[in-house]
């Protein structure tokens, strides 16, 4: 079963003294890439726990994740005073007044507005705690995510194996039409060369041995059976691949290429238009194929 690699999922986590959230967004990416934000104290050792935890859910794509962790608890919200900074304003603010003759009307709000004067920090006061809370709200986000992802998939799953049905259909018609070759290419061949010996005024005796042997030479160059025959085991395999749990993304790109190459030959080494257009169509079947194959994990 298929799994898209674009979806998103959300968790939170509340205890007393503690609330956690997490929001998790996946975008199609070639690899695995992660990014973190958090509004909150300073991961530390938790960034890379929280990373770990989710390449184990997450094979391929760009995932995006913002953490939020509240204490209730004072104790994680200290507040600092550089004292020897704020020293150093007031006796600004009195050589000022001082010198221009201005009334010693310093307030409180006016020191609060200077800079660097207040320090806030965020502390955890419960390490274990803290890593409770941040796990528990990203793994409910990821389970969220991998239910849209896998909701996704099944979406994905059901146009791919439509357009792989489109495709077999077609290349059954072409079989068939290619069947018929050797036989149409020695009508074809004897109707051109009586028509050419009629306008040259020379006899119309045709050597029948001759042509047949040169119809078949030609229809050796454009049999196409392999290709049929291989472009058909590539559908199989590729059927197959879809009922995997594993990702198998980068293996339906690479069956898709072998696919195009296949149809690609068909239709080169073919001189029946009916066939040429029915490549053309098994084509643009196999480009929305790939488009689809793009989200795939």
């Amino acid at each position: 079963m298929l799994t898209s690699m674009t979806g998103f999922g959300s968790g939170v986590f509340a205890t007393e003294g503690i609330s956690a959230s997490c929001e998790i967004k996946s975008l199609n990416n070639r690899f695995f890439e992660c990014s973190l934000r958090a509004k909150c104290p300073p991961l530390g050792e938790f960034e890379q726990t929280i990373k770990n935890r989710v390449k184990e859910r997450v094979a391929r794509g760009r995932v995006e994740i913002f953490l939020k962790v509240s204490f209730l608890d004072s104790s994680a919200h200290v507040i600092s005073l550089d004292r020897g900074l704020a020293d150093e304003y007031y006796k600004t603010f009195t050589e000022i007044l001082d010198r221009y003759g201005l009334d010693r009307n310093v307030r409180l709000e006016d020191f609060l507005r200077l800079e660097n004067l207040l320090d806030r920090e965020e502390r955890i006061p419960d390490r274990q705690l803290f890593q409770q809370a941040l796990m528990a709200a990203l793994d409910t986000a990821l389970d969220r995510l991998t239910q849209m992802r896998k909701q996704e998939g099944k979406l994905l799953q059901d146009d791919i194996l439509y357009r792989l049905d489109v495709c077999e259909g077609k290349m059954v018609e072409i079989d068939s039409m290619a069947s018929d070759t050797p036989q149409a290419l020695v009508e074809k061949y004897r109707s051109r060369l009586k028509k050419l010996l009629e306008d040259h005024g020379m006899e119309s005796g045709l050597d029948e041995g001759r042509i047949v042997q040169e119809a078949a030479v030609i229809a050796d160059k454009s049999d196409v059976t392999e290709e049929i025959i291989r472009f058909n085991s590539h559908v199989q395999q590729f059927r197959e691949y879809l009922q995997l749990a594993d990702p198998v993304g980068r293996s339906l790109e690479f069956l898709l290429q072998e696919m195009q190459r296949e149809i690609n030959t068909i239709s080169s080494k073919s001189a029946d238009s009916r066939i040429s257009r029915l490549s053309v169509e098994v084509r643009s079947e196999l480009e929305k194929i790939r488009e689809q194959v793009q989200n795939v994990e």
